[in-house]
């Protein structure tokens, strides 16, 4: 799959399809990846990491306070699935595909990947072909392109939820919105150590039209909840209000 370029632009369509089939599609990639789990990049764009022993995100392999990265738009479109070959802690091949609203006739395997896998060039403990998903969005505060991609639990539960909640906005909202994020980490204690996990918190969403209509979104363009239609408006108007 070629990831998307997202500065200010969101293709605006279902890729033709209605809400209904996009959401069973969703709904079945969904099922598929959270089966799945225990390269290409985007040009110009930054890279978050998360390290689930420490609970620090990273940019570019620099140590951030999430906080000042500030919201995060991540469209529909812009989740995605994955396989990733490890070798050596290198990553030696990889393939995505968009997560939501695409039907496949088969789930993503190891066996989607380009190339024979090469055993012979594992050195690590944990090289070998690791399924991941993640997405691509923007920030709000720049525009500048972010991409995550994580093949931890605590990470693919986190986005497998992100884009659980994009689903199910589209049946709340009945059209396409995309949802902002901010980063955040919680923690829990196994028998041995601390472990740490990322959050993807959804604080609203902006709609389709609006994020095309403008070239910077604004705190007003994110909506909690669905807003009445002006079509809805224009009838109740006519019709007068209820007795």
């Amino acid at each position: 799959m070629q990831l998307p370029a997202l500065r200010n632009s969101v293709p605006a369509s279902l890729n033709g399809q209605s809400i209904e089939d996009f959401i069973r599609n969703s709904t079945q990639n969904l099922q598929r990846a959270a089966a799945a789990l225990p390269g290409s990049g985007v040009a110009g764009a930054v890279y978050l990491d998360f390290d689930g022993t420490t609970g620090v995100w990273k940019l570019n392999k620099e140590a951030v306070d999430p906080k000042g990265l500030g919201r995060i738009l991540v469209p529909q479109h812009g989740l995605f699935e994955g396989y990733i070959e490890w070798a050596n802690g290198s990553p030696l091949q990889k393939v995505q595909r968009q997560l939501l609203g695409v039907h496949y006739d088969e789930p993503m395997t190891e066996h989607l990947l380009s190339k024979p896998l090469s055993p012979g060039a594992y050195k690590k403990e944990n090289d070998g072909p690791k399924a991941t998903l993640g997405f691509v969005g923007f920030m709000l505060d720049d525009g500048a392109n972010v991409v995550f991609e994580h093949s931890s639990m605590g990470a693919t539960k986190a986005i497998n939820a992100l884009a659980t909640a994009a689903t199910q906005a589209l049946v709340a909202f009945g059209e396409l919105v995309h949802p902002v994020i901010e980063l955040g980490s919680s923690s829990y204690e196994n028998s041995y150590r601390k472990i740490y996990d990322p959050k993807l918190t959804v604080i609203g969403y902006v709609t389709d039209k609006r994020v095309r209509e403008v070239n910077v979104i604004a705190d007003n363009d994110i909506i909690t909840r669905p807003t009445t239609s002006q079509a809805k408006l224009r009838r109740q108007a006519k019709e007068g209000p209820a007795i």
